[in-house]
């Protein structure tokens, strides 16, 4: 995802809270974060630095090469 990101002109992603055990479905809500730096560690982890820049909602999700996307709006 990391990598996916940074390769895109605008390297954000979406942050959602997990859902609570036994609550049905996931958050409605999120909030879209600007990657300002990284810094990749010899053991395969990663430091992201970023920048909260507006919150949204989502409209529809599903899942691709693992990951959770979704269409989102502001």
């Amino acid at each position: 995802m990391l990598r996916r990101c940074l390769e895109s002109p605008n390297p954000c992603f979406g942050m959602i809270m997990h859902p609570r055990p036994g609550a049905p479905g996931g958050s409605e809500f999120g909030t879209m974060l600007e990657i300002r730096s990284v810094q990749m560690l010899p053991d395969g982890r990663s430091i992201v630095e970023t920048w909260g820049t507006y919150r949204f909602r989502i409209m529809e999700r599903s899942t691709l090469d693992g990951y959770m996307v979704g269409r989102v709006e502001r």
